[in-house]
């Protein structure tokens, strides 16, 4: 039997629409190690106990399943109350009736909402346990599932959601984290602290998850590297495009057995042969 302990491996990473696995979030981050755990119920559901962390890859795998699961749930019901939303305001601004009031009620509601995601930098003990939303409830579950369990569905989500930020802050992103032990993390901590971007972190996280035969993990590194990552005016955080690199991982990812891969691996190499 095969057990998890502290991975150090990995390496570099940006967004492609065309990535499978749409229920991604934010994450990743590493800084100071003086932090007090968060007091959430989720991370005080964890038992610490030794008999715990010697979890075997299978037992890991299925609990970091049901914290996906949970992620998944919250990310949609996130997203359903945001349409909710936008729609009630739209019935309300074109509602002749609601004149003045519609317009003072939706700037309460901004001012409101402004207010809670300034709140929400400065993260207080009690704050997150009482007023945690769907989305911060996603954000925890999904990092639970990936850096303490090596969820590698809720990696490549990581993964994903860090190729779309402009802004890469690694400690307010990996903020859940830092309510586990650090030495029970699938992941070196460090490692990614290196990591001049947020899309080199995604780089590493894909040949995490890779590198513990996720097909999925290979497939979207492989995009990544055919397309590359650029950030304007910023060529230590871009990410240069390497199509003989890409080819590798995507020969990685046929390996696994994704079907759906194979046909696109094709069409690529048939592109390297007439092109160059």
């Amino acid at each position: 039997m095969i057990l998890i302990k502290s991975i150090s491996r990995v390496a570099a990473g940006r967004q492609i629409t065309r990535f499978r696995n749409g229920s991604s979030i934010c994450i990743l981050n590493v800084h100071s190690k003086s932090y007090a755990p968060f007091n959430t119920p989720y991370v005080n559901n964890i038992n610490l106990s030794e008999s715990f962390r010697q979890f075997s890859i299978d037992n890991k795998s299925n609990l970091g399943q049901e914290y996906y699961e949970k992620a998944k749930q919250h990310l949609r019901q996130h997203e359903k109350s945001l349409q909710e939303k936008q729609q009630q305001q739209e019935n309300q601004q074109y509602n002749s009736k609601s004149g003045l009031q519609v317009v003072k009620k939706i700037i309460n509601q901004v001012r409101q909402e402004r207010k809670e995601q300034l709140n929400g930098i400065e993260i207080h003990h009690s704050q997150v346990k009482e007023k945690a939303n769907d989305l911060e409830l996603a954000k925890e579950y999904m990092q639970i599932a990936a850096f303490w369990h090596g969820f590698n569905h809720a990696i490549v989500s990581l993964a994903n959601d860090l190729l779309t930020q402009q802004d890469f802050n690694l400690e307010k992103e990996l903020k859940y984290v830092y309510a586990l032990d650090h030495n029970d993390l699938v992941f070196d901590l460090g490692e990614l602290q290196r990591c001049p971007s947020g899309a080199h972190v995604a780089v590493k996280l894909y040949e995490f998850a890779g590198a513990n035969d996720c097909a999925e993990a290979w497939f979207n590194l492989s995009h990544l590297l055919w397309m590359g990552h650029e950030i304007e005016n910023n060529e230590e955080k871009s990410i240069e495009a390497d199509m003989e690199r890409a080819m590798e991982c995507f020969d990685k990812a046929v390996k696994l057995g994704d079907d759906d891969v194979k046909l696109k691996q094709s069409n690529y190499k048939y592109y390297i042969v007439t092109t160059f």
